[in-house]
């Protein structure tokens, strides 16, 4: 719901991102993802107040667009380790 209307700003991963997550593996930056997304504490908000606008905001600005470059980038990394990158446009 918080998400359906908008668009994901700064959910694009970046070239560096990109040759990052690619340098690193996708194991490691799903890690730093993960741990990225702990550091936002919004279960424990979540737990203590229940669903409020602030985290609908927090979902919307912080938690989507580290879940779209996550997912992103996994495929990207998927598509490189595969040979077939070349046969697609470039990112």
């Amino acid at each position: 719901m918080t998400l359906a209307p908008s668009k994901i700003k700064l959910g694009n991963p970046s070239d560096k991102e990109l040759a990052h997550a690619i340098d690193i593996g996708i194991e490691e930056y799903f890690m730093q993802s993960a741990r990225e997304i702990a550091m936002l504490d919004m279960y424990e908000q979540f737990y203590k107040r229940g669903w409020t606008a602030k985290l609908a905001r927090q979902t919307r600005n912080s938690l989507a667009p580290i879940i779209v470059k996550t997912v992103t980038a996994s495929w990207y990394c998927a598509l490189k380790e595969s040979g077939m990158a070349s046969k697609v446009k470039s990112v």
